[in-house]
């Protein structure tokens, strides 16, 4: 009853130190792209965002996605807002904007993708459109392709094993611009997985491999062990995962490969009764053979949980397989038997540990297959640089073990890096078991570290400007760790800001002089919000027209009464068409194929302080018609009484229909225009030159001909005997006539 009591109240301060009159802050979203038609009424994919001070209702305030504003909006709350990219979203940051003021922003990519649904009341047969819609997530997964997104309905679940001891595997991959999301329709309860099947989430490819960019958020996720198994570069955000059995050599989350997101997740009541030490909750590992990198394990509450570590990243750097740039901040760890984190890898990469907020980790009791660390932050087994700022650990440690095993903090002997330990909190009950530091640690980075130690004796020798004073917590008892505004830890700190520029409610550091010590930064609303802004105005563009062929290029502009600068960008540009940034000009030649209405060419500005406006213009191409071709015909030569036949042919650009036509033909020459043939069979007597016979082809706009000359050569025509016939005569008589001819020439 008592870790149950500890979340509550750890919630409860949230939302009212969130109530406060301040600008709101972003801290992540599920989605980082998607496409903004599509889906339900076309408005798009519906994007979640978490973070604080938006609001208990939306009332005029709003979220721009690259500049224009989104559309329909079915969940707004103080932390949580779900709404739809809309006509006028473009590539850009999301943020959002109260009467506080604006956000921060986290980027976003609108682009291309089918958008489909799964309902209780759906049909696997049908096509996974809102209106008909596929009944079971089987079918979802195995019809996505990448960049598809299904929203799961209420009450839609996958409760039995579908293969590989899995209640679902992926088995298929995205892209890393175009990654396929399972994501939990906006307010719905979706369970996927089971207390009796092995694995939740499963990322086999049939035949070898791993599945790899894939988005799983807001569900349920239930195992017997293994919650998920994640693949390379998968994004988990916002899930409920428990695994109540969890007793093998895993985690419920295992994570086997890089560009891993975790964020917002609740873990709660992992691992069995009893397991084994080698069963954790969230378990790093590698399983590729080269070094896995960019890993961001953020905003998750663990809790109540009878497995080993919290957070384990660990790799025994065989086959030069290793663990790089991790970032592990804004988590809450409390009730776990083994340590809150555990980092052992063979890596002299870069990890980043802070805004973490650790109590009673490391509570034991000791595992029965083996002898382990109990302590809130282990460190071992690498020569990484270790940046740890700003995290607030309370209460961690275990009786049951040699001082060596147990304390707030322990640095193993293994350990041949740097670690730089700055504006940390570590308060011991003061029992003999909570030392700051295991007995035997190796200390960090010597200086003014400028962390505070209380309740176990004085600082450590390593921090020359430790603060030893009681912190003064807003409500120790209820795992406030909120700041006082008498506390010691306030303006006392290091500047830590370009490693944690944030505290864990996302207040900006420093507030007052100093950064302050510890997760949070006092003033967490009691700041006064910044002077209302003033959108700027974008100067009318108004819609354009131009013909094929011929460029179009125009400037934008705008006004801003706060004298802000401004950025300009332009979405859903026709292909060929470019804008410059910088010069604020749009060109384009359309070629001439590319005639037709181009609608929602969409122009921004934003102020980068929450302020935009933008126009939507339509630009019309008008088709201009390119002239035929008449193919070359050439001057020709016919003698008499002989016959001359050609057929005329040409093209046409734009496809058009063409009509062919003839005049000033010699005498008995004929041309037909259907089949295109010249025929002509001079007669003896039309020996001669014919010049200008003209043939033509039209598209009923524009006409090409060409003239040529037809020469017809004289054929001899042999002479005519006129008949002689057969003569009679007397003996010694004389016979004498006359031979003549004719001769046609």
């Amino acid at each position: 009853m008592k870790k149950i009591l500890f979340l509550t109240i750890l919630i409860l301060t949230f939302s009212l130190s969130a109530a406060y009159a301040a600008a709101p802050v972003i801290f992540y979203s599920d989605l980082e792209s998607g496409p903004k038609t599509g889906g339900q009424d076309n408005k798009g994919a519906f994007v979640t965002i978490w973070g604080r001070n938006f609001g208990s209702s939306r009332g005029t305030s709003y979220i721009s996605v690259g500049g224009g504003q989104a559309d329909n909006y079915p969940i707004w709350t103080d932390t949580k807002i779900t709404f739809q990219l809309g006509a006028n979203a473009n590539s850009g940051n999301i943020t959002v904007t109260t009467s506080e003021g604006g956000s921060n922003g986290v980027p976003f990519t609108v682009r291309n993708g089918s958008i489909y649904f799964v309902k209780t009341t759906g049909n696997d047969a049908n096509n996974g459109s809102w209106n008909t819609p596929w009944r079971t997530i089987i079918q979802a997964k195995n019809s996505l392709a990448a960049g598809d997104i299904a929203y799961i309905g209420h009450g839609v679940s996958q409760t039995s094993e579908e293969i590989y001891r899995a209640c679902l595997d992926l088995g298929s991959s995205g892209t890393a611009s175009n990654p396929k999301a399972l994501v939990a329709y906006p307010g719905a309860t979706v369970n996927v997985g089971s207390d009796s099947v092995e694995r939740g989430i499963h990322n086999y490819i049939s035949g070898g491999g791993s599945a790899s960019y894939w988005v799983i958020s807001q569900l349920n996720i239930r195992a017997a062990h293994t919650g998920i198994h994640t693949g390379y570069g998968f994004r988990i955000v916002g899930n409920d995962i428990t695994t109540p059995n969890g007793n093998i050599a895993s985690a419920a989350v295992e994570c086997g490969y890089g560009g891993l997101r975790l964020l917002g997740n609740e873990f709660h009541n992992c691992g069995a009764s009893s397991c084994t030490k080698l069963y954790h909750v969230i378990y790093c590992n590698n399983h590729t053979g080269s070094t896995n990198s960019d890993i961001e394990i953020a905003w998750n509450i663990i809790r109540d949980s009878t497995a080993n570590r919290g957070i384990q990243i660990y790799s025994d750097g065989s086959g030069s397989a290793d663990i790089s740039d991790v970032r592990i901040h804004n988590n809450v760890i409390h009730d776990v038997k083994g340590n809150g984190i555990n980092i052992n890898v063979h890596s002299a990469g870069v990890f980043k540990v802070y805004n973490n907020i650790i109590f009673k980790a490391g509570e034991g009791p000791a595992f029965s297959d083996g002898t382990g660390e109990y302590a809130g932050v282990y460190i071992d087994g690498n020569s990484a640089t270790i940046y740890m700022y700003n995290n607030t650990i309370y209460d961690c440690g275990y009786s049951g073990v040699s001082l060596s095993q147990t304390g707030l903090l322990k640095i193993g002997s293994y350990y041949s890096g740097t670690c730089y330990f700055r504006n940390n909190i570590l308060y011991s009950t003061g029992a003999s078991y909570e030392p700051y530091f295991a007995s035997g640690s190796r200390y960090p980075v010597s200086g003014q570290n400028r962390n505070l130690f209380y309740g176990n004796g004085g600082a450590p020798s390593f921090d020359t400007a430790a603060v030893t004073s009681e912190p003064k917590f807003m409500n120790l008892a209820g795992a406030d760790f909120h700041l006082q505004s008498t506390s010691p830890a306030k303006d006392a700190g290091y500047d830590t800001s370009s490693i944690a520029p944030r505290d864990y409610d996302g207040v900006i550091r420093p507030q007052g002089s100093a950064c302050d010590i510890g997760a949070y930064e006092y003033g967490s609303g009691d700041t006064p919000p910044p002077p209302p802004n003033t959108a700027p105005v974008l100067n009318s563009i108004g819609n354009k027209s131009v013909d094929e062929n011929v460029t179009l290029t125009f400037s934008i502009s705008a006004t801003d009464a706060d004298g802000d600068t401004l950025t300009y960008s332009a979405n859903n540009l026709p292909s060929g068409a470019s804008f410059n940034t910088s010069t604020r000009t749009f060109t384009w030649t359309p070629s001439y194929t590319q005639a037709g209405t181009y609608n929602n060419v969409t122009f921004s500005v934003n102020d980068g302080r929450g302020g935009t406006d933008s126009e939507n213009i339509t630009i019309i191409v008008n088709n201009v018609n390119r002239a035929p071709v008449l193919s070359a015909i050439g001057n020709k030569n016919v003698a008499e009484n002989s016959t001359l036949s050609f057929t005329v042919s040409a093209t046409d650009a734009d496809g058009d229909t063409l009509t062919y036509l003839a005049s000033n033909l010699p005498a008995g020459a004929t041309f037909n225009t259907s089949t295109r043939v010249f025929s002509w069979t001079p007669d003896f007597g039309q020996a001669g030159t014919y010049s200008a016979v003209h043939f033509q082809v039209s598209d009923g706009n524009a006409s090409d001909s060409e003239d040529i000359t037809i020469t017809v050569t004289n054929a001899n025509i042999a002479p005519v005997l006129n008949p002689i016939g057969n003569k009679s005569m007397a003996e010694n008589s004389d016979l004498s006539f006359t031979v003549s001819a004719t001769d046609a020439d």
